[in-house]
């Protein structure tokens, strides 16, 4: 039985990897193919973990001392954190200590990467940079690594106010690109089984939905969720960013978001992939669906 090491598990996608990998899993598949580990800051914080058979192993990514013992023994990791300027040294940390491992040991962890839409070294976005530095590191680190990158998550729409409902208003500097949007869960499937078959080491996913999707389909589906009119009303991209600004949002961040939404009207989100359905063996969720799936959020959201 090999050993999972995840970073992120209290997050989004990393919360979902230990959902399915731990002791209480419903995915046969993948029900008790691995002994888990949590790399956390804070042991008390991440407990919960602790009751789904996960080994919290106390570290931080700041501090690479921290991370040789934690990194011992480890078969496969999973890498994922937040886009933020500290992500680059925080991820490379880890790469490092990996590395280090695989030379007193003889063996390589197998990496596998959540990176984002638009990464290249030369992309117009700070994230997609970032996440191409990381990937660069974990190459010339000579880790065997399966690199996913989703271009925007579902999730999302259920965290667009205050900034972009009002009312019956779908307010966002987004005029007609399309998006192929994926549930967090869909993606966390398919780093679940990355984590246990070394052998899609080496491969590159875009990690999507079943359909791109604008702005204006999104209001539409809303509308027939939530059961009261809704209408995309696009606005300026300084428009946005004077909201993000009321709202105390770092500059940096503010950045990061009008790049993305920058990549999403030149049409960069919306090439489509079966990954989901190729790795999973099932469709990913589509949007209606989600909506449903969550109409309590987004009743409360909207």
């Amino acid at each position: 039985m090999i050993n999972v090491l995840l970073t992120g598990a209290t997050g989004l996608v990393g919360g979902e990897v230990a959902r399915l990998l731990g002791t209480a899993s419903n995915e046969a598949d993948l029900a008790g193919r691995c002994r888990l580990h949590a790399l956390v800051r804070d042991r008390q914080r991440a407990q919960s973990l602790s009751t789904a058979g996960v080994t919290l192993i106390e570290a931080d990514l700041d501090d690479l001392a921290s991370l040789a013992p934690a990194v011992e023994q480890m078969d496969a990791v999973l890498l994922v954190s937040p886009a933020t300027p500290e992500m680059v040294r925080q991820q490379g940390n880890l790469v490092d200590a990996l590395a280090n491992a695989a030379k007193a040991s003889g063996k390589s962890a197998h990496v596998v990467k959540i990176s984002g839409f638009m990464t290249a070294l030369d992309s117009a976005s700070r994230s997609g940079r970032w996440h191409a530095a990381i990937e660069a590191h974990i190459e010339s680190a000579g880790l065997p690594a399966t690199l996913l990158r989703p271009p925007f998550f579902m999730q999302n729409l259920l965290r667009l106010q205050p900034h972009s409902v009002q009312g019956e208003r779908l307010a966002v500097p987004l005029q007609h690109g399309r998006i192929a949007m994926v549930d967090a869960r869909d993606l966390a499937a398919v780093a679940a089984r990355g984590l246990l078959d070394r052998a899609q080491a080496g491969a590159r996913y875009l990690v999507t939905g079943p359909r791109a999707v604008g702005f204006d389909e999104v209001a539409r589906a809303m509308s027939t969720v939530l059961e009261r009119p809704v209408r995309h009303d696009p606005i300026s991209p300084e428009q946005m960013a004077e909201r993000l600004r009321a709202l105390g949002t770092p500059a940096w961040r503010i950045e990061v978001v009008l790049e993305f939404y920058a990549g999403f009207e030149a049409g960069l989100a919306a090439p489509l992939s079966d990954t989901v359905q190729r790795v999973t063996g099932r469709a990913p969720l589509d949007l209606e669906a989600f909506l449903i799936a969550h109409r309590d959020v987004l009743r409360a959201a909207c």
